[in-house]
């Protein structure tokens, strides 16, 4: 794994969770009630934590309070076990994304002061960020 990989995942994540804040505007009961909303919420979900599973060990080590196993684990969940889902576990999970978020922002930002990053890639971050995915600036 080397730091392009990374940072091919880590914006792939941002990515996505900023998909899934938005999904989530519409409020859990309608995601509840709404096949497409959930689907889509979980396929999100899905692809965002098998991202995280690609990730080096490196951002992972450096980032020891984002649950890593839990993420996994909710991905196999996701993928394996689908038929079994507790949709309040999916909502908790997504009520912890922020903290994701703010870890991606973070290695983003350091990979951008390293110049492995492409700076459109943190323009386009910056410029489309919302409330609630982290208020710290990627240092432009």
């Amino acid at each position: 794994m080397n730091e392009t990989d990374d940072v091919l995942y880590l914006v792939h994540i941002w990515r996505t969770a900023r998909l899934i804040e938005q999904t989530l505007a519409v409020g859990p009961k309608s995601i509840e009630a709404d096949p497409n909303f959930r689907d889509a919420t979980f396929y999100r979900l899905h692809t965002l934590a098998e991202s995280t599973q690609k990730l080096s060990s490196e951002i992972k080590d450096r980032n020891p309070d984002i649950p890593w196993r839990e993420i996994a684990g909710m991905r196999n969940r996701l993928v394996h076990g689908y038929h079994e889902i507790q949709m309040s576990l999916v909502l908790n999970a997504l009520a912890e994304l922020h903290s994701l978020t703010e870890c991606v922002q973070r290695e983003l930002g350091a990979l951008a002061l390293s110049n492995e990053i492409d700076k459109e890639v943190l323009l386009e971050i910056e410029q489309s960020r919302q409330p609630g995915l982290g208020d710290k600036s990627l240092g432009l």
